[in-house]
């Protein structure tokens, strides 16, 4: 039995392109693209879905070639993005929850090393720097920023938390997140 990996990071980082390079190999499953929900426990940290759709770009088809025929199913629009029906796309591999064991956290810095693993008080701090890696916050204020900081820490104190730097090529990133998986 599998566990989950969130991989997290503001946009640009490459969060659908590792996604969609995983999903080339049948050992992958998707949950959600974009937001998912968390519950934690005790003694585990489940995920859930949230939606049924995944973001698609086309220039995906230009790192892994597999998925060329699956966009040319999707309307694109004028800036060549489009949301694709995850089931559809991905032939049945979704799945509803698992248990997260691994956060991958991503930036794109030609200045950072490619891959350290980071203790809390290192993913707090880039979390905070990247305002939570969401750029789309409707809410911003002070009780909203403590419930943030307060999940992120209770959520990162539970598991192994990653710092991947994207500046690799993208089968690069990929294999240091494939070897996460094996461990």
């Amino acid at each position: 039995m599998g566990h989950a990996i969130a991989i997290i990071g503001p946009p640009g980082t490459g969060k659908s392109t590792l996604t969609y390079g995983l999903l080339e190999n049948d050992d992958f499953n998707y949950i959600s693209d974009d937001w998912f929900f968390t519950r934690l426990f005790k003694n585990a940290s489940v995920v859930y879905s949230s939606e049924k759709n995944s973001y698609i770009r086309d220039d995906i088809i230009n790192v892994w070639k597999c998925f060329s025929d699956e966009l040319k199913k999707v309307k694109l629009d004028k800036r060549g993005r489009g949301i694709a029906d995850v089931n559809t796309l991905f032939e049945g591999r979704t799945r509803e929850s698992s248990t997260l064991k691994t956060i991958v956290l991503l930036e794109r810095d030609i200045e950072h090393p490619p891959f350290v693993k980071l203790d809390v008080e290192d993913a707090m701090d880039f979390m905070i720097e990247k305002d939570f890696c969401n750029p789309h916050q409707l809410v911003k204020n002070n009780r909203k920023f403590n419930l943030r900081k307060n999940f992120f820490w209770e959520l990162f104190s539970k598991l192994d938390v990653y710092l991947l730097n994207t500046i690799e090529t993208p089968d690069e990133s990929l294999n240091r997140i494939k070897d996460l998986a094996t461990r």
